[in-house]
């Protein structure tokens, strides 16, 4: 029972890694304009995987440079190969979990990387909705906005 929680726990982490709501109206320069945009596509396609449990979608959206680190066992997996097989552990203890991101913003600290942060809620069937701030980390790989890494989510399913 308690290894079916820290997967659910897993899946709602991932969830929150991206979108497919509105974000936070933020200053964003005219010529970021269109990459703003193109994340938000990325950011809404991989949260969409995610409560489809689209295992090929979700790792097309990462960066083979990706190092993702478990909220709760803590396990460091490296690229998409290990990034598949994480994923494909976290849903074969399948679950009813999704997210809605409430709220986001994007923005471009450095050149070729772009940080979304907001606030996602998370709706477990028969439990209270969680309402987590998250963050997520994009690399422009040859042209393509790949997710690079995410923060340490650590939230659980308490009411």
């Amino acid at each position: 029972m308690f290894a079916k929680y820290l997967s659910i726990c897993a899946v709602l982490g991932a969830l929150l890694f991206a979108s497919s709501c509105d974000r936070k109206e933020e200053s964003v320069a005219p010529k970021m304009q269109k990459e703003v945009e193109v994340i938000e596509g990325k950011s809404k396609m991989y949260i969409d995987a995610v409560n489809a449990r689209d295992l090929d979608t979700i790792v097309d959206q990462w960066s083979e440079r990706a190092v993702y680190k478990n909220p709760y066992t803590e396990e460091l997996v490296n690229g998409r190969k290990g990034i598949r097989s994480e994923f494909k552990k976290i849903f074969s203890n399948n679950n009813q979990a999704k997210i809605h991101v409430d709220e986001k913003t994007i923005r471009f600290p450095i050149e070729e990387k772009a940080v979304e942060e907001g606030v996602a809620t998370i709706i477990v069937p028969g439990k209270n909705p969680v309402k987590r701030k998250y963050k997520m980390i994009y690399v422009n790989e040859n042209g393509n906005w790949q997710i690079l890494h995410t923060n340490r989510l650590g939230f659980g399913l308490e009411d």
